[in-house]
């Protein structure tokens, strides 16, 4: 066999793969649609068009994808581009008449796209995808930050927060949870026409096909004390061809970078502190699994307690001092931006997460249970915040 001949078939098997998954990937976004009938299966096919990412064509029933954008381009970005294809294959397969009166971009097309939860600018008749791998897209992987010297002050704040001294310590944490409630106010009432002040997503991929209680405790915790929305979401991984969740976050550029730092910090806590503790709990019989669960969940339900006694004791000294708190002043107040943005990104079905989830005392693990109890109840968030145009671990998307 020749080199070119090797060539050819290298180059065969790759596109028979690529095929496989993008008919999964198919699947994967039918899948989350409510329809009345499953319409015909089209064939995916690959092209090398210089003109076009996407083509849906009806009299073959084919949805032709641009192999550049499968080599040069993320797993969201495919999803965008297949799922517009698909809405045209939808509306033309499912509603024939529809096809024939509205314009090609139209109501019903709109509706499956929105329905998919791809974001507005797959909509479109067009769009502007680069070859370094950045489509206009909902997502960081780089946030702004700015040499804000607010910032700056509440992470001093948040480096005094464990301090030995409890008093010195609940006073840095109250005093950055009131910086974070003014700020958060004067963001949504002084700059509401800004762009800067718009509200961002950062996409952080939880690298698991399932949400683990960690996640949602961590979480719970970022949406009541941080000033960031959060929403757990189910995509599919071309590269690896397997389902994936994400957790997406949703706020201000300039509170972003706080609920950031704090998910990484905390993800990365709860797993060294139980790689400290796991051999004591060992020793004890406490293996596996649901020891670990039942450490990490006492640990992040210890921490968010401490969070709610320092909200307390500051809005106990606001109103001591004549400042009447009509709100807990760490909990996210109702942004009209980060609703926007919300809805915009996803379906009604899909919704935050808000629910506590409490860890409760378990008799199989006591000695797991106990020690992260006592780890969260000492928990402080320690480090600042990552740099500028840092990516982060984990992270995946695009800032528009």
């Amino acid at each position: 066999m020749s080199m070119e001949e090797r060539r050819q078939r290298i180059r065969e098997e790759l596109s028979r793969s690529w095929i496989l998954r993008l008919n999964s990937f198919y699947d994967f976004l039918l899948n989350g649609l409510k329809l009345p009938e499953r319409p015909p299966r089209p064939t995916i096919t690959l092209s090398e068009s210089r003109t076009h990412w996407g083509v849906w064509r009806p009299d073959t029933r084919q949805i032709d994808l641009n192999v550049r954008l499968l080599l040069n381009h993320d797993s969201d970005t495919i999803r965008g581009i297949l799922g517009h294809e698909t809405a045209h294959h939808i509306v033309d397969d499912l509603h024939p008449e529809l096809s024939r009166t509205q314009p090609p971009h139209g109501q019903q097309f709109q509706k499956i796209c929105r329905d998919m939860g791809l974001h507005r600018a797959y909509w479109q008749a067009s769009i502007n995808l680069t070859e370094n791998g950045r489509p206009p897209s909902p997502f960081h992987t780089g946030v702004e930050d700015p040499d804000n010297p607010l910032l700056e002050k509440i992470k001093k704040l948040l480096a005094l927060s464990h301090s030995p001294e409890p008093h010195e310590a609940a006073a840095a944490l109250a005093k950055a949870g009131d910086l974070m409630a003014r700020h958060n106010i004067d963001t949504s009432q002084v700059m509401p026409d800004d762009p800067d002040s718009e509200a961002k997503c950062w996409r952080i991929s939880t690298g698991s096909p399932i949400i683990s209680k960690r996640c949602l405790i961590i979480a719970t915790i970022i949406q009541n004390h941080f000033f960031a929305s959060t929403v757990f979401c189910k995509n599919h991984d071309f590269k690896t061809d397997k389902p994936i969740i994400f957790l997406d976050l949703i706020g201000r550029p300039a509170n972003l970078p706080m609920a950031i730092h704090v998910f990484h910090f905390l993800m990365e806590r709860t797993e060294s502190l139980w790689n400290y503790h796991k051999p004591m709990a060992a020793a004890r019989g406490e293996k596996g699994r649901g020891a670990k669960t039942n450490f990490m969940a006492a640990m992040l339900s210890a921490f968010y307690q401490k969070l709610n006694d320092a909200e307390k004791i500051r809005v106990q000294n606001s109103r001591q001092a004549g400042r009447e708190e009509p709100t807990s002043g760490l909990i996210l107040r109702s942004d009209a931006a980060v609703d926007r943005l919300q809805n915009e990104l996803y379906p009604p079905q899909r919704t935050t997460t808000s629910k506590v989830w409490a860890s409760r005392s378990s008799t199989r693990s006591p000695y797991s249970t106990a020690a992260g109890r006592q780890a969260g109840e000492n928990l402080s968030v320690r480090s600042p915040l990552a740099s500028s145009g840092g990516s982060g671990n984990g992270i995946a998307g695009h800032l528009t």
